[in-house]
């Protein structure tokens, strides 16, 4: 035990000896007789560490002069906002009330909501019944006047487009011919054959079959058929029954329709492909579309007579201009022939 106490103590005192070891040699020891008072004078860098460095710029530069202060924005004055209850106003509001009553539905809260609501739509409602009564007394604007809603229109607009379908067909016809590319043996080509002999009887149209096989149809159609010579094969013919508009004297060769398809979509792809190649006026195809001519505000409006673009009153003067207008209202002594005032009372509806 002894022995183990004396081990510890010399440990100890050699551990002590070397931290001695390690303060300089040459440092001198503190004098009892040296003036307290003397303090050694210390550097930046001993004050503030080894990772302090001063910055000349910082030092030496004054500090910037304080910045004025930033004007407060005002709030958007009255005149700026729209007129309460307009649609602006509705629109820019609505959805915050709604949502404060969602929120917070208190009877105010949900009151305003459904009072703003309503008020939208009692102003939605009150312009739609306008546009109908100034559109209604308008030719230009009613399309009820060129496109009929009602079943005794219909049916007098569908006779006038039966005619004017017929007299299309008919200078098409005068024109153009059929290419029928077929093969022998193709169901669809047969169920095609007797709706294109009707097209060919009712309108007057040549037509063509072009076996692809160098067979006849199985049914017996069209038994003057010609075999194809290339034509089926430059023209990228794959699918059976195919058929082409001709116009012989321009040379042009037309897809026309490729499957088997009814006899109506085949009269209107004819006056498509003709009235796309200038085989077919305007005026012909909108009546045999629709029955008689039609006035488009495309074609008629000059935005180049408007002079100052910001005057709603000379655009909507220019716009009526290109429409078709009739006087919605008049007094009957301004309705004289120049000569002499027709009798009043027939005019007026009266025996």
């Amino acid at each position: 035990m002894l022995a183990k106490l004396a081990l510890a103590i010399s440990l100890s005192a050699a551990c002590l000896g070397a931290s001695a070891q390690t303060v300089p040699q040459d440092a001198p020891a503190p004098s009892a007789t040296a003036d307290t008072s003397v303090r050694p004078t210390t550097t930046a860098a001993q004050q503030h560490g080894w990772f302090w460095y001063d910055d000349p710029a910082e030092s030496e530069t004054a500090a910037p002069p304080p910045l004025p202060p930033v004007a407060q924005s005002q709030a958007p004055t009255q005149a700026n906002e729209p007129p309460i209850g307009s649609v602006a106003w509705i629109a820019a509001n609505i959805d915050k009330i709604r949502d404060r009553a969602i929120d917070n539905p208190t009877k105010d809260n949900v009151e305003l909501f459904a009072y703003v609501q309503k008020l939208a739509m009692d102003k939605s409602e009150v312009f739609a019944n306008n546009y109908i009564q100034y559109v209604a007394a308008n030719p230009a604007l009613d399309e009820t006047s060129q496109h009929p809603t009602s079943g005794y229109a219909n049916f007098t607009v569908n006779q006038a487009v039966d005619r004017g379908r017929t007299e299309a067909m008919a200078k098409v016809a005068q024109k153009t011919a059929i290419w029928f590319f077929f093969k022998s043996d193709c169901p669809y080509c047969q169920r095609q054959t007797p709706l294109l002999k009707m097209m060919a009887a009712k309108y007057g149209f040549d037509v063509l079959p072009i076996s692809l096989d160098n067979l006849p149809l199985v049914n017996g159609d069209y038994p003057n058929w010609v075999t194809d010579q290339g034509q089926g094969r430059a023209l990228g013919v794959t699918v059976t029954p195919t058929m082409y508009l001709v116009h012989p004297d321009t040379k042009q060769v037309v897809f026309l329709e490729a499957g088997l398809r009814a006899l109506p979509e085949l009269e209107t792809r004819v006056m498509e492909v003709a009235r796309a190649n200038n085989w077919l006026s305007d005026q012909d195809y909108q009546k045999a579309m629709l029955g008689l001519p039609q006035k488009y505000l495309t074609a008629t409006f000059s935005a180049q007579s408007i002079k100052n673009p910001n005057d709603s009153a000379e655009v909507l003067a220019a716009l009526r201009a290109a429409g078709t207008h009739s006087v919605q209202a008049a007094d009957l002594n301004t309705l004289d022939d120049s000569t002499t005032k027709a009798p009043s009372t027939p005019w007026m509806g009266k025996n």
